[in-house]
C-alpha cells in the first residue's frame, strides 16, 4: 500500500467496531479508581481530626505495664490482669518526630528516643514521608553551572 492513497487513509482512520464498548470500559475503570482515591482520602481526613479514642486496654499487675492486649508470658502465668476502657492519645516528638501514644495519661512521661521529653499532640494519622531523597539547600548557594575552579576562574 501507498501511504499517500485512499485506501491507506482509509485504514489509518478506520475505529474498532467495540469502540464504543472499550471506551465505556475505560471510562468505568476511571470511576472506579476516582472512588477508591475518594474513600481514601475522607478517611485520611478523618483520621486527621482524631486525636484521641477510646480503646479496651489490658493491665498487668505484676508486670507492671498497660497495652491493648495482654503478653503470652502474662497469661501462661497466670498474673492478675485487669481489663478496662482506657483514652488512647497521639502525640510527636518535636525534635525528632517519633511518635508515641499513652493511655489515660495527659502526656507522655518517659523519654523519646532522641533523650528529649517535647512532646506534642498530633493526630491518629502519620505523614507519609517520601521516599526520594530530600533536600535542603539554600538558593544563594545553588550554583546552576557549578563550582568554578582555578583553570577558568573569572574568564
Amino acid at each position: 500500500l501507498d501511504p499517500h492513497s485512499e485506501e491507506w487513509k482509509r485504514v489509518a482512520e478506520a475505529k474498532s467496531s467495540h469502540y464504543d464498548e472499550a471506551k465505556l470500559e475505560e471510562l468505568a475503570r476511571q470511576d472506579r479508581y476516582f472512588d477508591r482515591l475518594e474513600k481514601k482520602e475522607q478517611l485520611q481526613e478523618k483520621m486527621q481530626s482524631v486525636k484521641e479514642i477510646k480503646v479496651n486496654v489490658v493491665q498487668c499487675k505484676q508486670c507492671a505495664y498497660t497495652a491493648p492486649s495482654a503478653n503470652k508470658r502474662c497469661y501462661a502465668e497466670n498474673h492478675k490482669l485487669v481489663k478496662w476502657k482506657a483514652t488512647k492519645r497521639f502525640y510527636e516528638c518535636q525534635n525528632c518526630r517519633h511518635r508515641a501514644a499513652t493511655y489515660d495519661q495527659m502526656f507522655p512521661t518517659e523519654q523519646c528516643r532522641c533523650g528529649k521529653a517535647n512532646y506534642r499532640r498530633t493526630s491518629m494519622y502519620r505523614e507519609k514521608q517520601s521516599k526520594g531523597p530530600q533536600y535542603e539547600w539554600n538558593a544563594s548557594e545553588l550554583l546552576v553551572r557549578g563550582e568554578e575552579h582555578g583553570l577558568f576562574l573569572n574568564s
